[in-house]
């Protein structure tokens, strides 16, 4: 590897490394932040969602962006208006200032994982395209394994503002080598934007992706504001698509969606979307409720799986060029399947180091789907359209990641409400087992409390205990029902890239 393509790979990862980190690195936070700040639950949430819109609606605009003002000095100006943004969120004194400078980053930070990606995959000649993609996927791995990690220590040790703060070092480095590595490359001259079409995108991407980040909070269609917003959000959607396909020059080329590899590639980055962000959010919150482990604790759970996923790079890089890329996406699926189906088998009882392999053999499944899936829909595309391409990889990722927030949540709601409603129809003084343990619940009140204390008050208190109980396991009973859908939604995929697989080979046969 030569000297400007090592430079380029060190500052595109960088760079990307801070976006993905960034996705993944509040979430530990959020409890001390609600303190430090005032504020509750429902509202700490525009943290994480004022970021998620903003990211998700600059994504198809990537492209033009690019090509007006170059590649290299676009990047650039994204990462120091990213550092700008991290030190403004650190100094923000309450929370609206705070989401202010999160939507500032989002706009900023969409742009860092695919223009990131591009330049890394046009800095290697065609036979080393694999090698390019297995960098890609190690960054994506292992970023977001490390970021909760980053944010329980920095948390813990020095206080919130240094989850913003972390960026800063990270970035200024990216720009030092991305400014010596990286190729100069003129923008052109500016090209006239389609504002109709720029109004309909940002109007309707902004309220679906409002819609789905506020949606459980607001308890969905009962709330007027969540129906107004899916109802924007369906007619600017199709309005956006329409003036795509009929605008003299476009804001986005959807004829790239003509070709079934990038469908085939942007369904599998739903998928990834699903498994790192969906599934990733749900241990740490069942590794909190049910075992009690500290932020710093939670942390450690996803990381010996992101290294021993990324020891394995070479084997994948290697396997998209032994075999056809659609089996070996699913193969990378299958292995997700399996892990979901361990994850199911985890309970209140299970060892602290119980997620370690089924969350080794998802990030090993998604290493296997994503890499091929990126080098098919990325191979034979340069400049504006290579943009554009990574841009529609990454929004396919994001929005398989937000929608599986919103389902998940649902689903946990749901399943909770079910399943404590079935379990506590179960308890009743006349049933013997509960009789026993309310029994033991008392007595081990009763050596630990003051002797004043009356024997109702213990009555009481153990039944409040039970009902803890209740709920715990009507939970636990919920996220194994979750990882079991989860499980044949990927063996589904794994069939459908079979059928792709078996297809391809006949149309070349033929």
């Amino acid at each position: 590897m030569n000297i400007q393509r090592f430079l380029i790979v060190i500052s595109t990862v960088l760079a990307a490394s801070i976006q993905v980190i960034d996705g993944t690195i509040v979430n530990v936070a959020i409890p001390t932040m609600m303190s430090n700040l005032g504020i509750d639950l429902n509202s700490i949430t525009w943290v994480s969602s004022s970021y998620l819109i903003a990211h998700v609606v600059i994504l198809p605009i990537i492209g033009w962006l690019s090509q007006t003002l170059g590649r290299k000095k676009y990047l650039l100006y994204c990462i120091l208006v990213f550092i700008l943004a991290s030190v403004g969120c650190g100094f923000s004194p309450n929370l609206w200032v705070l989401v202010f400078f999160r939507i500032i980053q989002g706009f900023a930070g969409g742009a860092l994982m695919p223009i990131s990606l591009s330049l890394l995959f046009e800095a290697f000649p065609e036979n080393q395209k694999a090698k390019a993609a297995a960098i890609f996927g190690v960054c994506v791995m292992i970023s977001p394994a490390f970021g909760p990690l980053m944010g329980g220590y920095l948390t813990e040790y020095f206080g919130w503002p240094y989850i913003f703060f972390v960026n800063v070092p990270i970035g200024l480095l990216a720009i030092l080598i991305g400014i010596i590595g990286i190729p100069e490359e003129k923008g052109q001259s500016f090209e006239k934007i389609d504002y109709w079409g720029l109004c309909f995108l940002f109007v309707g991407l902004g309220f679906f992706q409002f819609a789905i980040e506020r949606g459980e909070t607001m308890e969905w269609f009962s709330s007027n504001w969540i129906a107004f917003s899916f109802l924007m959000a369906a007619i600017f959607i199709p309005a956006f698509i329409f003036r795509c396909l009929n605008a003299e020059k476009p804001l986005l080329d959807l004829s790239l969606l003509k070709s079934a590899r990038m469908n085939i590639s942007c369904m599998v980055n739903l998928l990834v979307g699903y498994i790192l962000y969906g599934v990733s959010f749900l241990i740490p919150v069942y590794a909190q409720r049910v075992w009690d482990l500290s932020t710093v604790q939670i942390g450690w759970i996803f990381v010996p799986s992101a290294l021993i996923t990324s020891l394995f790079m070479p084997l994948v890089s290697y396997s998209t060029k032994a075999f056809r890329p659609s089996l070996v996406m699913a193969f990378g699926m299958f292995l997700s399947a399996v892990g979901f189906y361990y994850f199911s088998q985890i309970n209140n009882v299970s060892s602290h180091f119980s997620p370690y392999l089924p969350a080794t053999l998802s990030r090993l499944g998604f290493a296997f789907s994503l890499i091929p899936a990126t080098l098919v829909a990325m191979e034979g595309f340069k400049g504006r359209q290579s943009t554009e391409v990574s841009a529609l990889l990454n929004f396919s990722r994001q929005l398989g990641g937000s929608v599986s927030f919103a389902i998940i949540a649902t689903l946990l709601t749901n399943f909770q409400k079910r399943f404590y409603g079935i379990l506590k129809a179960d308890i009743s003084s006349l049933n013997y087992p509960v009789q026993q343990m309310q029994a033991s619940l008392q007595e081990k009140l009763t050596q630990s409390m003051p002797l004043e204390t009356g024997e109702g008050t213990y009555i009481q208190m153990a039944g409040k205990v039970l009902q803890e109980k209740v709920y715990l396991q009507s939970f636990v009973l919920s996220y194994d029902r979750i990882m079991w859908i989860s499980m044949f939604v990927t063996l589904f995929a794994v069939v459908l890239m079979l059928c792709v697989s078996f297809i391809f080979k006949r149309k070349k046969a033929k």
